[in-house]
């Protein structure tokens, strides 16, 4: 039942939550980010 929905949607891929938390562990020491959302485009 779920396969037509992912044909037709972008998910996302490993490499896009890798890079997002990519970003918050290089932030700068004097800044933090308290939270991360990362969802598909087409979901948010």
């Amino acid at each position: 039942m779920i396969d037509p929905y992912f044909e037709g949607t972008e998910v996302l891929a490993a490499e896009d939550t890798a890079a997002g938390v990519a970003c918050m562990v290089t932030r700068p020491r004097h800044g933090s980010v308290g939270e991360l959302w990362i969802m598909p485009t087409e979901q948010a």
